[in-house]
């Protein structure tokens, strides 16, 4: 049973999510099924179409995204995933205009299996990272690169403050 549920999984993450094949949605998952994630404020039940949209507009945002499993481990009726995903920030992404900025991140997806379905998820990845790595603007050489100012005894004395 074990084995099963890590091809159920690596399915969602192979064909979904680096394929594009929306259609499958319905299929590995659970019409009940419950995601909780930093995507989300709290869980959302009941959301097969909730995912579709979730992971149409990262495709959409992330043209080239692609996400590879690193580790997965399975026992009973869970499989835990741990990830990473990589991608080009080419169109707007939850109110962040494009940046063409390569992010990477890497996250890890508790799944829950129920009569061969995916039935819950819970995932785990730093958001903040994500959006930073899009925000991040490339900074300019400085003049100074490659050379390094030394200060005297008397002037780290005059940047002192008194406490």
């Amino acid at each position: 049973m074990p084995d099963r549920n890590k091809v159920l999984v690596r399915r969602y993450f192979t064909e979904v999510l680096n394929k594009g094949k929306y259609e499958l949605i319905k299929e590995l998952f659970s019409p009940s099924f419950i995601f909780s994630g930093p995507a989300f404020r709290k869980p959302v039940r009941g959301m097969p179409d909730a995912l579709y949209d979730f992971v149409a507009n990262a495709r959409l945002a992330f043209p080239d995204l692609y996400v590879s499993v690193e580790n997965e481990i399975a026992e009973e009726n869970q499989v835990v995933v741990v990830w990473r995903m990589t991608g080009t920030h080419e169109h707007p992404f939850r109110g962040i205009a494009p940046t063409h900025q390569r992010c990477s991140i890497t996250g890890m997806d508790i799944f829950t299996i129920e009569n061969g379905r995916i039935e819950g998820m819970w995932a785990f990845f730093d958001m903040r990272s994500v959006l930073e790595q899009m925000t991040v603007k490339k900074r300019k050489p400085s003049r100074t690169t490659g050379t390094t100012k030394r200060r005297t005894p008397a002037a780290s004395k005059k940047r002192t403050s008194k406490l």
